[in-house]
Parts: structure tokens; sequence; C-alpha cells
């Protein structure tokens, strides 16, 4: 949620970040909004596999820019990613036990 907001709200490292991307002007505020509602949609049982699904692919795809794009540690989001799918994989229909 805090990355989201700190995209939304235009924090000047986030600004920076993207611009290093070559696309500040469009995906930051979508990378935010997506951030924001994944956040959300994990609070929310029938939302939760969906956005833990969504999130999985934005840590993938930030996983890749840090790397390639912009050369910087993919740490946190190699940690991430897996948590994110994680949860999908709980939250999916076939493994609840009754």
């Amino acid at each position: 949620m805090a990355a989201g907001l700190a995209k939304l709200g235009s924090e000047p490292a986030m600004v920076e970040m993207f611009t290093d991307i070559g696309a500040s002007a469009w995906l930051r505020p979508l990378v935010g909004a997506c951030e924001v509602a994944g956040a959300v949609g994990l609070l929310v049982r029938r939302l939760t596999r969906a956005a833990a699904l969504g999130l999985t692919g934005l840590m993938i795809g930030a996983t890749v820019t840090n790397v390639a794009v912009l050369d910087t540690s993919p740490v946190l989001t190699l940690l991430l990613a897996p948590a994110a799918a994680g949860v999908a994989r709980v939250s999916s229909p076939g493994s609840r036990r009754r």
C-alpha cells in the first residue's frame, strides 16, 4: 500500500525512478493504482486470489525492470513475488480444507 501511495503521490524518489525507466508520465500512476488496488484486494476475501495474482505479476515486472533497466538489486521484489504467489495459492478454492 505504501509503495503504491508513494507512486500516486508523486514522491520525488518514485518520479525519478520512473523517469529513469522512461515511462514516468503513464506508468508510475498505473503501477501505483495497481499496488493500492492489490493491497485493498488482499483484505477482501473474494478478491484475495486475484489481488495476489496481480501483485505477483507486478513483482515479476519490477524484478525484470530492476535488473534490466535500473541496474538495481531485485532482492525485495524476489521476496515479494513468491510471497504473493503463495497467498494466491492458499486462497484458491481447491486449497480450502473443511
